[in-house]
């Protein structure tokens, strides 16, 4: 979940108006904005990263990257920099 997310299911859990929480037009944004997010995640699907044996990774997009250290995990990739969906790491 990206910092964004997090903050829009803040801002649509958050306690009622009169309560402190946020206005309701907000919660109704942040809500429409988690139900956008969720369907292009379904739409965009993943993008395939596979590293080959010099540590060039390969994306199902067409493109290439390389790490200074460590591979996808270590570096905390979630969305391929290209195409911007969802990265999964594929073993050769």
């Amino acid at each position: 979940m990206s910092i964004a997310e997090s903050g829009l299911r803040y801002i649509a859990e958050a306690p009622a108006y009169e309560y402190g929480g946020f206005n309701p037009q907000t919660v109704r944004i942040a809500k429409a904005a988690l139900r956008m997010i969720g369907r292009l995640r379904r739409q965009n699907g993943v993008c395939r990263w596979r590293e080959d044996a010099d540590g060039v990774w390969e994306t199902s997009c067409g493109q290439e990257w390389q790490f200074e250290s460590g591979g996808i995990k270590e570096n905390h990739v979630h969305y391929c920099h290209y195409c911007g969906k969802r990265v999964k790491e594929v073993r050769a």
